[in-house]
């Protein structure tokens, strides 16, 4: 399991680096997704639709509430790992807040310590991982935001193996699970 920026993952699936690639991303860039896809000689294939979700630290003023709206994060510093000087922004932009303060990191490791330290959220899919949820991780969900779809890209010309069927599996009981 490798994380990357968007379009370095799409890059490596395409390139037959890796045989799958896990894709969140906002309804309103879907025609964007589905033609760079094309272009690339990927296909998507749908899983779920997910809620936007905010991650904050634990001890966040705003962690004990059940969701989230853009004005409850007015003057909080946003967080981004997904962004370098080739990467679009309909990979990763479902807000139309511009925060008074973004920071990009190039990593999840970076943004966390960011997050911790400044207070400040990254926007993202909801789903935590084990690790994530024992430190202190919280997740809320951003009201008033289209979900992302979320899904799996192959190689057009990929077959699906016994090996990516147990994967796919394993990665949507994961999803049911949040």
């Amino acid at each position: 399991f490798f994380e990357l920026r968007t379009s370095d993952g799409l890059e490596a699936v395409s390139t037959g680096k890796f045989d799958v690639g896990i894709l969140f991303f906002s309804l309103n860039s879907k025609a964007f997704m589905v033609q760079k896809l094309r272009t690339m000689g990927l296909v998507f294939n749908h899983l779920a639709y997910k809620p936007v979700h905010i991650y904050l630290r634990q001890g966040h003023p705003l962690a004990q509430k059940g969701s989230v709206r853009e004005e409850d994060l007015q003057g909080i510093p946003r967080i981004s790992y997904d962004r370098s000087v080739d990467t679009d922004t309909l990979f990763t932009d479902v807000m139309d807040l511009h925060p008074s303060c973004l920071i990009n990191v190039t990593d999840r490791a970076a943004a966390y310590t960011m997050m911790q330290e400044l207070d400040g959220f990254l926007i993202a899919s909801g789903y935590r991982t084990e690790l994530e949820r024992r430190n202190g991780m919280v997740s809320l969900p951003l009201e008033g935001q289209e979900p992302w779809e979320v899904g799996y890209v192959l190689h057009a010309k990929a077959r699906k193996t016994e090996l990516l069927e147990e994967f796919l599996t394993c990665f949507q009981r994961e999803l049911e699970k949040e």
